[in-house]
């Protein structure tokens, strides 16, 4: 008890401030909300906390930006939490843990190689079944039944997978496309790989017709370039290169060009990022030169910007200027219906933000402030997180090469009060080296005020660029 008078969990200053501090961080350990976290139980878990704290249903229902009638009927066990969607609106809207929350599978496999399967699902279809917790809809119980089944491993009867247990896999494919920009990779690349690993076992371990197998590879082949991105945002960049490897490969075995040219796209920003830009043109052309029919317009103006990276980089103004038409011609062809899930990044937004850093790297900084701040302002309405982040970050660097030095540390302090709302290594990767060349200039206010921040959350030193104190040219 906080004292005689008062036998609530909250105290009476934080009472007056309202529902975002009403839950403090000591309640997710009791042990009843532990048991309802380990069993994602959240009907429970909303429950116990109008139990313990002054929130109501319709408070706990907007934190999580849920309707109430919805949350009324997950507490009376009328309906679960199945989407990864929703799962993480709880997670994220209540402030819970993660670890709380994760599968025990994957919070033990840290740093282990995705690519040995067989060592990591140690046990084969049980280990698997872990993943099962986060699948996306109604047949998960299903396969969860028919997991259990082929881990009996009862060769002559071995379960048979159907067309919506593979529209199940899908739903969480996209899912977890949705989920990326928000949240970052740090936190998705272990659920994509869980995933990977539950398709693996069913396509190991299970019966099914040839058109459900061409599915699962297809499935496979996503979440192995899924894994190869989210590890490339958490900065593992050699897990990251042997998961893209992979699904390309899978991609060419199974004539998938679409996803062809997603993993060429994603090797290039790879490589851009790694200073490898010839490699990122060579990505990018041999991309456009397997784009076939299914690939639609906004897929050939996402390469076309990749291949724009690896010029700028280069600095070869011609090609690059060419790339850059090439890509906004192909983009103005308008969407598609064809346009897969993971390209609703590509807006006009990352169209803009993806120019204005090709810019950047040219040296054309004045246009580049100019589209990477048209980007910034309509990311900052999508929701689109970790790219405001990676758009703020830069536009900082493109300030810092003008000399502008108070207008780069008043960008690099909101990118750094971003990053510390998502988990992206990527971007405290590029936070800490924003901050290093920021630090040759900490006589300057706003850049003093943006490296502390800088320093909370990318964890570089301050003052690494020279002696502190020095005056900045």
């Amino acid at each position: 008890m906080l004292s005689s008078y008062n036998a609530a969990a909250i105290c009476a200053a934080c009472l007056r401030e309202g529902p975002a501090v009403l839950i403090p961080p000591v309640l997710w350990y009791r042990p009843a909300m532990r048991d309802a976290l380990e069993d994602h139980d959240f009907g429970r878990v909303s429950r116990l906390l109008q139990e313990w704290t002054p929130l109501t249903q319709r408070q706990v229902a907007e934190m999580i930006g849920m309707e109430q009638p919805g949350l009324s009927k997950i507490e009376n066990n009328k309906q679960r939490v199945r989407h990864i969607g929703v799962f993480f609106r709880f997670v994220e809207g209540l402030g819970i843990p993660l670890e709380l929350v994760l599968p025990p599978a994957l919070r033990a496999d840290g740093g282990r190689d995705p690519m040995k399967r067989r060592v990591m699902i140690a046990g084969g279809a049980g280990m698997a079944a872990e993943a099962i917790s986060l699948a996306s809809s109604e047949a998960g119980e299903r396969l969860s039944h028919l997991i259990d089944q082929a881990d009996q491993g009862d060769s002559g009867r071995r379960p048979r997978i159907g067309r919506n247990d593979v529209r199940d896999l899908r739903d969480t494919v996209d899912d977890l496309y949705n989920l990326d920009a928000r949240l970052g990779g740090d936190r998705l690349w272990r659920f994509a790989l869980a995933q990977l690993r539950l398709v693996e076992v069913i396509f190991d371990n299970f019966t099914y017709s040839d058109a459900i197998g061409h599915d699962l590879q297809g499935i496979m082949g996503e979440l192995k370039t899924s894994v190869g991105w989210y590890s490339f945002d958490a900065n593992l960049q050699q897990q990251a290169h042997q998961n893209l490897t992979e699904a390309l490969n899978l991609a060419y075995m199974t004539s998938d060009t679409v996803l062809v040219v997603r993993t060429l796209a994603n090797m290039a920003r790879q490589a851009v990022h790694l200073g490898r830009y010839r490699e990122a043109v060579v990505l990018s052309q041999r991309g456009l030169e397997n784009a076939g029919r299914s690939v639609t317009p906004r897929m050939r103006a996402l390469l076309a910007i990749r291949e724009a990276h690896g010029w700028a980089g280069m600095r070869q103004e011609p090609q690059c200027d060419d790339a850059i038409r090439r890509a906004r011609a192909e983009f103005e062809r308008g969407s598609e219906a064809g346009d897969p899930e993971w390209l609703s990044f590509f807006s006009e937004a990352g169209l803009l933000g993806l120019e204005g850093m090709a810019r950047s790297g040219l040296g054309q900084y004045q246009a580049a402030e100019t589209l990477l701040k048209r980007s910034i302002g309509l990311r900052s309405k999508d929701g689109s997180r970790r790219n405001l982040g990676i758009g703020l970050v830069y536009l900082s660097k493109n300030s810092l090469r003008q000399k502008n030095y108070a207008h780069a540390g008043r960008v690099a302090g909101r990118a750094a009060a971003l990053a510390g709302e998502i988990t992206s290594g990527r971007v405290r990767s590029e936070l800490g080296d924003l901050g290093r060349k920021l630090s040759l200039h900490d006589n300057v206010p706003e850049v003093a005020e943006a490296l502390e921040r800088i320093v909370a959350v990318s964890g570089v030193s301050e003052g690494k660029g020279r002696p502190r104190g020095t005056r900045s040219p």
